[in-house]
């Protein structure tokens, strides 16, 4: 599943009170800028890290789509007025992440149209694209720091017992690592 990366100064309270993201549809001058176009791929059930002052303060999981809206009254006055809204939920980390705190090599294999620059630290606009390989690492690292998210890694069997997980595995083939097949025959 993908997951993203905002950069929310000047609209992160805004957002986060309204379980919005928002970015308009075009620049001043009328252009599409990339890092707003990226609104139209993010899908529900996805991640996006919220970064705001420096530090992740959230995570939000995406509940609808983009859809086209109006900017809200409480969002910047120089921004356009003709935009996309994602509709979110936010979970805020019981303790920020900062910046200096996620390794640089994560940073620097994101590459080019990612959050970080060439120096690894964070370019100026709104929505990118994380790979899968940093999320990964992400939430290994970080994800108790958000309890409302559950665990990320882990299917949802595995919140079951060891006995149920045993009952579904009852005479199925298990294939071990070294390559030979074991069943369970009984609990």
């Amino acid at each position: 599943m993908a997951a993203w990366w905002v950069n929310q100064h000047l609209s992160y309270k805004a957002e986060r009170d309204g379980k919005y993201l928002w970015a308009p549809k075009r620049s001043a001058n009328g252009r599409r800028v990339a890092h707003w176009e990226t609104m139209k791929k993010v899908a529900a059930g996805e991640r996006v890290l919220n970064y705001v002052d420096g530090v992740v303060r959230s995570v939000c999981i995406v509940e609808r789509l983009a859809s086209d809206k109006q900017k809200p009254a409480e969002l910047p006055a120089e921004w356009g007025h003709e935009g996309l809204e994602v509709l979110v939920r936010y979970e805020v980390a019981i303790r920020p992440i900062r910046l200096a705190d996620i390794p640089l090599e994560w940073r620097f294999a994101e590459g080019k149209g990612s959050p970080f620059n060439k120096t690894g630290g964070v370019n100026q606009g709104y929505l990118y694209p994380l790979s899968e390989s940093f999320a990964e690492q992400f939430f290994a690292r970080f994800g108790e720091r958000f309890p409302g998210l559950g665990s990320p890694l882990l299917p949802p069997e595995a919140e079951d017992s060891a006995a149920d997980l045993l009952r579904r595995l009852l005479g199925a083939d298990i294939h071990t690592v070294t390559g030979s097949v074991n069943r369970v025959l009984r609990i």
